[in-house]
């Protein structure tokens, strides 16, 4: 484009998206320099200019008419539009952000790819041609921006088509992707297009598919993702669906996937403390539903998946249902298994140490900071400093609990007691307190841990 005695270079699609003018030209394939001179001034025309690739439109009463006249000449109405609402001094209230605006410059790009108007590019994957704008292609694929940019010979190849080492599908979805910014599908469609979005460099993709992941699990999908983490070395996805199973248990063993878990992550699961599961029997239920699954193929496992339960934790109500379990009969061998298990629980308190049987709870401990402590022989008492946190439980006879407590640290400043405390995003928050028994001793300060 030239105006005045100055020279500008754009993206025939881009200005084709937002201009009935230049979309005219690139339809009829109109070629050469395109003189703006009388057409609109330089302020006008780079409004327009900036308008088109960042959404923003910078417009005042007193540039409103200028860009309004570039804006007609050009045939670009939703700049007309908004130049429109300042002249007349109206607030535009649903007026679009910069970001809606690319967005609709997207859509409109998207019309021209499928109204095939402006291709410049054919490409050919397993016998199969797409055109498509090249631009496009650039900007919605890490693979191909790099192809059309580095100097290769692919950048200022024009005729004949581009051969492409993509699957047909592959190849599709990620022009379905640059044209239209959306994935549509469901959970296998998902796992797929991740894969996809990997091996071929498509950025834009793979951070949809990995919030989608992250945010959107369910009972049904979180092993596949799980599994798909592992395989691609996926740390932080590998913890959020793996933090997903252990959380929904019980949810997840009632899905199809469930029953084809490898027994080597079925014991991993069973065996973490951070297993969150109403009661134990929801652990026991869900192993023998994967034994049962396959008996004669996964017999020769249910010793080391049974050995994962902690019977110990169980009610005598519970421990009735698991008896009348077939495979749990007496005699037997799975039987004494549990047996075993109840036979090392220890009569009395003071042979607790000896059972290392943690209760399970999702990566949570007890703490308890400070307070107002009693002497041993319960005569005096007095503040303390000592932060302390639930190392391990037990069950007792009946309802009774024991539970194992280890020091954790110590208050700053002053032994105190009487004070709030708070837990956000696992870090503890300690308000106030007061430090001894009198009636101005309250303290002013708040410490986090």
């Amino acid at each position: 484009m030239a105006l005045g005695l100055r020279s500008y270079q754009a993206h025939s699609p881009i200005l084709a998206a937002v201009s009935s003018v230049f979309r005219q030209r690139m339809q009829y394939r109109e070629q050469g320099t395109v003189e703006l001179d009388g057409v609109t001034t330089p302020r006008g025309w780079e409004a327009i200019l900036n308008f088109a690739y960042m959404g923003k439109l910078e417009v005042t009463p007193e540039t409103a008419g200028e860009i309004l006249d570039a804006a007609e000449s050009l045939g670009v109405p939703r700049v007309a539009e908004i130049c429109k609402t300042v002249l007349i001094g109206m607030q535009a209230e649903d007026r679009l952000s910069p970001a809606e605006e690319k967005w609709e410059t997207l859509r409109s790009l998207e019309e021209l790819y499928k109204e095939g108007i402006g291709w410049d590019l054919e490409l050919k994957a397993e016998g199969n041609s797409f055109r498509v704008h090249r631009l496009a292609l650039a900007c919605g694929c890490e693979f191909f921006h790099g192809m059309f940019t580095s100097g290769m010979k692919e950048s200022h190849q024009a005729d004949g088509p581009l051969c492409t080492r993509f699957t047909s599908s592959d190849l599709e979805l990620v022009i379905s992707f640059a044209y239209s910014g959306t994935l549509v599908g469901g959970w296998d469609f998902l796992l797929d297009t991740a894969q996809a979005a990997l091996q071929y460099q498509v950025s834009g993709i793979w951070e949809l598919c990995l919030d989608f992941f992250h945010h959107q699990l369910s009972p049904e999908s979180s092993l596949d993702v799980l599994s798909f983490a592992r395989a691609y070395g996926l740390h932080d996805l590998e913890s959020t669906a793996e933090n997903f199973v252990l959380r929904n248990f019980a949810h997840v063993t009632a899905t199809p996937k469930f029953l084809d878990l490898p027994v080597n992550q079925l014991v991993e699961f069973l065996s973490s403390d951070a297993l969150y599961v109403l009661n134990e029997l929801e652990a026991f239920q869900g192993a023998i539903r994967w034994l049962n699954a396959d008996p004669a193929g996964r017999m020769d496992r249910a010793d080391k998946v049974l050995r994962c339960i902690r019977f110990s934790l169980m009610s005598t109500r519970e421990l009735k249902q698991v008896r009348a379990e077939k495979m749990m009969a007496a005699p037997g061998h799975l039987y004494n298994i549990m047996v075993d298990s109840l036979a090392s629980l220890p009569p009395g308190p003071s042979k607790m140490e000896q059972l290392p049987c943690r209760m399970r709870y999702p990566q949570k401990v007890i703490v308890t900071s400070g307070g107002d402590t009693l002497a041993k022989n319960m005569a005096t008492r007095s503040p303390t400093q000592d932060i302390w946190f639930s190392h391990r439980f037990w069950n007792g006879i009946g309802l009774v609990k024991q539970a194992e407590w280890r020091r954790l640290g110590q208050l700053p400043e002053e032994p105190r007691f009487r004070h709030a405390v708070a837990v956000k995003d696992n870090v503890m928050y300690i308000f106030g307190g007061k430090n001894y028994y009198g009636v101005r001793d309250t303290m002013c300060s708040v410490f986090k841990s």
